[in-house]
Parts: structure tokens; sequence; C-alpha cells
């Protein structure tokens, strides 16, 4: 008999981990717009045609630049792929190639989250030297906010990928004043697939001294580390005279633009894009992934205290705060999120007398995420530290309270973790503390914690392999097991 429930409480432990790491059924972040279909791949299947651009599916080129849907044989691109080139090039905007635009464009007042995608190869093995492109973020009509030029260079053979910003901080004269710094960030063999993305995040207003303060960052490939970090144009617009000063652009689309030298040798041999995804979004990616998903929050990094109603629908993440944000939660209402109502993700928070519900898929399912509360870390210099005291947890998909990692160590005292329970989908738990965590839980009512199919339990309190847990004074009833003891730890504990 003991043996038999020593194995169902290991499986459970198997389940309950679950939440951090890798998932069997995966859930993705949420965007206000994103362009259909996603990736735009130009194949046949998309009702693409091989020829000019031009009216195809959105597309614009009105300039009758060599832009063409061609064949192509290269592994990752499907059958067709759109081919440009610096065959002709002109100092226009408006009559370039244009991708096809979001209907909620991503500003600083609305979806101000923007992020596009695109993967480029070269059309020949040997391109001619100068063959450039420039890739930008833009309002439709030229409004650039960020800029990538690609380059081959034959002198090392390589394509070169440049990022430009401007970092002007007051009004200038004459037009065209604006401080640009153009850096060279990457290259790339030719007949090689590469895949770049913009992220952007476009934040109200300035910094205190006028200086831009919208975050771009680059990623190649599969790359979580940025190529760079930058800003956006949003200094030239907003004090070069020669675009106003005016408030800068929305972002809708992506342009991809010919100017500067042409070189008629390169046409139908310029540059191969393919995989084209765009979307704007009112949640900010925050670098914590989960189930491959770099997970967005639609409180990112608070300055000052959370507090009030945070309706997170359509972000993974309610209130996320990283290494060096320390924060301080009081008195709010988060629900709406998918993967996590509150993270403090390596650093210190404090969460008091607030409400956190309705955390998971709409309807639940039984993917394993869905918490209520999450203190992680498994690094001393950034260890995840706080207080949870006086809240309710109600309505989440799995789990009320995790605290994960051997450099977590948290107190979590006199809240009201309520579960969904008896239900046949989850196997939830109350509070979790597990993998090297430490914590003192007291004063706490756990409550609703019930699998109906009984393959495995559900908690009312959960440790497993912890690093060091003491728990007094708490109320637990209503839970297929009140507490599941997997390892609560030794003397880690420092409440």
């Amino acid at each position: 008999m003991r043996e038999h429930a020593l194995k169902r409480l290991f499986l459970l432990a198997a389940l309950v981990v679950a939440p951090i790491g890798v998932l069997g059924v995966f859930g993705g972040p949420a965007a206000a717009d994103t362009i259909s279909p996603s990736p735009i791949t130009f194949d046949s299947s998309q009702g693409y045609t091989l020829g000019s651009i031009n009216g195809q599916q959105g597309w614009s080129d009105t300039g009758g630049y060599d832009a063409q849907v061609v064949a192509t044989g290269v592994s990752g691109f499907g059958d067709q792929s759109l081919q440009i080139s610096d065959a002709a090039t002109s100092g226009s905007f408006g009559d370039q190639t244009f991708a096809p635009g979001l209907t909620q464009p991503a500003s600083e007042t609305s979806n101000p989250y923007f992020t596009a995608s695109f993967s480029i190869d070269t059309a020949t093995a040997s391109p001619n030297d100068g063959l450039h492109m420039s890739v930008s973020p833009d309002n439709g009509q030229g409004g650039r906010m960020s800029y990538l030029r690609f380059q081959y260079q034959t002198s090392d053979h390589k394509v070169h990928v440049f990022f430009d910003d401007s970092n002007q901080s007051s009004l200038c004269s004459p037009a065209g004043c604006a401080n640009f710094t153009d850096t060279d960030i990457a290259q790339f063999a030719p007949n090689t697939v590469h895949t770049f993305t913009f992220a952007i995040n476009l934040v109200p207003g300035t910094n205190s001294n006028g200086s831009p303060n919208d975050v771009v960052k680059i990623y190649e490939d599969s790359s979580t580390t940025p190529l760079i970090t930058g800003t956006t144009w949003e200094g030239y617009y907003r004090y070069d005279p020669e675009s106003g000063p005016t408030t800068p652009p929305a972002i809708s689309t992506l342009l991809f633009r010919e100017a500067g030298a042409a070189s008629s040798a390169d046409l139908g041999n310029g540059y191969l894009i393919d995989n084209v995804s765009m979307s704007s979004s009112a949640c900010t990616p925050t670098g914590l992934v989960r189930d491959g998903i770099n997970l967005t929050a639609k409180v990112w990094n608070p300055s000052s205290p959370v507090t009030g109603t945070v309706d997170a629908s359509g972000c993974n993440i309610g209130v996320y705060y990283g290494p060096g944000h320390t924060g301080t939660v009081s008195g709010a209402n988060i629900s709406g999120a998918n993967y996590y109502g509150v993270v403090a993700d390596r650093t210190a928070v404090d969460i008091s007398n607030s409400s956190i519900h309705d955390i998971g898929e709409t309807p639940f399912n039984g993917t394993q995420h869905g918490v209520g509360v999450l203190y992680t870390s498994d690094t001393t210099a950034t260890p995840a530290t706080g207080t949870l005291s006086g809240t309710s947890i109600t309505r989440y998909q799995k789990n009320g309270v995790v605290v994960s990692g051997s450099k977590a160590n948290v107190t979590v005292k006199n809240n009201t973790v309520t579960g969904n329970g008896p239900v046949d989908y989850i196997a939830q738990n109350g509070i979790e503390i597990a993998s090297g965590a430490s914590a003192f839980v007291t004063g706490n009512t756990v409550s609703g914690h019930f699998y109906t199919p009984a393959s495995v339990t559900a908690c009312g309190l959960l440790f497993f392999q912890a690093g060091g847990v003491k728990q007094q004074m708490n109320t637990l009833f209503n839970n297929q097991t009140n507490l599941c003891n997997a390892g609560r730890g030794g003397g880690n504990l420092n409440p």
C-alpha cells in the first residue's frame, strides 16, 4: 500500500514540475493584430503567382522595381520566394515594395510592441559587389522607424548587416541634422538562409533629458540574445525639421527599399525573401521562455508599485519583474493572462492585499500552465525573494502559487488559495515549493484541489525536492490530498 502511494506521488511530481519545464501541449502569446497568413511564404498555396509582387495578396510595388515572385529551391523557402534587387533604385519611398499592413498598427499610445521577422538569402552564390537592400518597419508611406541594410562585399565574400538608429535628443537645424549611428551587426555567406527579427517597444514620450526611450532589439535566427539593442528613429521625428518636428509615426508594415546606386547586372539576382511575419501587441516580451515561447507581459518591470486593475487578456503574464527590477504589488486586481498572474524572476517582489484570478486558457484545459504567482531563481547573484501576503488567488488553471529554484526564498502567509475542484482536466495544486526552493508557509487557507480521475493526486500544499520549508497554522480542506511531501528539504530556510 505504501509503495503504491509513493509511486502515485512521484507521478504527481512529474506533472507539477511541468509548468516550469517542457509541456506536451503548447500555448502561444496573443497579439492585437497579426498579418495573415503568417508567415507569408509566397507559395502558390497562399495565392501567389510568378511575376511582379505588385498587387499580390496586399503587397505593393507601384514604382516598378525588381521585386518579383520567383521559383526557388532553397531549403526552408518552399517553392516560391520574393526576389528583390538593386537593378532599379530611387530616392522615393511611397512607390517602393511594401508588405501587407496591419489593421491595428503599433504606436506609443496603442499596441506599443511590434515584432517582424523575415528570412533572407542571396539569389546567387556569387553576388556582385555592393548588392544592397534595406528593410524598415514603416507606416506604409515611408515613415520608417528602424532600419536594417544588407550589403554584399566582395572583400570578404559576406553579406554585411547594418543597423541604424538615432539618439537625437534636442531640436536641431538645418533639415537633415539628426544624428544617426550606422553599425555593422552581422555578416553571413551567400547562399545561406538567415532569419532576422525586429522586436520594438514603443515607449510613450522620451527620457527626462529628451533622448529617445523606445527600445529596438535585433535577433538573428533562433538566438535569444539580440545582435544589438538600440532605439527607434523617434529622435529624428521629434527634433529634425526635415520631418516636422512631429509625433513619431505608427508602425503597420515592412518597407523593402532600393535606393542609392543601381546595378542593372543584378536584375533577377538580388536577395530572396521568405517567411515574412508581423504583429502588434499590447504585451511586452519578458525574456522568460516557457515552451519555446518568449512570454509577454501586460506590465513589464514597473518602476512604481502596481495597484488597481490589470487586465492581461491576450498576454502570457499579468505583471513581470525581472533581474534588477524589484517591486511591490499591493491592492491590485490581476486577471486574464494564460501563463502567470505575477512573476518574480530572479528578483525581490512583495505582493499584498491583492486579487489574482482567471489565469489560464479560455476555457481552462489540461495544458500544464496557468499559475497565479511564480517566484523563480537558480542564480546566486539574483535570487527570488519576497513576501506574498493577504492575497486572494482563485480560478487558475494549474497552481495557485509556485516557488521554484535553489535561490528562491519566499514567505507565503495569510493568503486564500482556492482551486477549481473537483475537475477532470488537470491536477491542480494550491501552493508548491519545488526544485531546491525555500519558503515559510503560514496562515494560508488552501482548498478546492481535486482531480476526479484519481490517477494522480491534487495537493493543497506540495513540497517537491525543496531546499527547506517550514509550514504552520495553514487551513487545508476539500483538497484531494491536503499535504503532499516529496521532499521539503533541510536547512536553507530563511523566512
